[in-house]
């Protein structure tokens, strides 16, 4: 039988699976390199089955918060960097051309007014419907 940290790190690791399905992005990480990754990073057995909390808590990233999530494309930093630099991320990716069921637009602000929607509300869209509304 597991431990209890194994079982709930088992848990843990099947949501943040689950959370990257959701988000739509790839993730090519096995549970166990999973594991090794973030022991290996210096972080306690136990630790690793709580979710963030504060802003110092250490979390996953990905490089330029593009791509799967594989091995070779993360690093471990605090939730608030994570934050910071998703939001820089984001601020760029805003420029970028995408497509939605109007037609395609060269910026997220641009597809926002012809839907008649907030820019904020438009990446809620990329992000949920993905099939519909995708950068380009």
């Amino acid at each position: 039988m597991l431990n209890n940290s194994l079982k709930n790190a088992k848990k843990r690791y099947g949501y943040i699976v689950k959370e990257a399905m959701r988000r739509n992005i790839d993730y090519q990480i096995t549970f166990d390199d999973w594991y090794q990754w973030w022991l290996a990073n210096g972080v306690d057995k136990n630790q690793i089955t709580l979710p963030p909390t504060t802003g110092q808590t250490l979390c996953m990233c990905r490089k330029g918060d593009t791509g799967p999530y594989h091995l070779n494309n993360i690093y471990c930093d605090t939730l608030s960097n994570n934050n910071r630099h998703s939001w820089l991320n984001n601020s760029q990716r805003n420029k970028r051309k995408l497509t939605t069921p109007l037609g395609t637009f060269e910026s997220v602000r641009a597809a926002a007014k012809a839907h008649a929607i907030t820019a904020q509300s438009m990446q809620y869209y990329i992000k949920r419907y993905p099939i519909d509304y995708y950068y380009i």
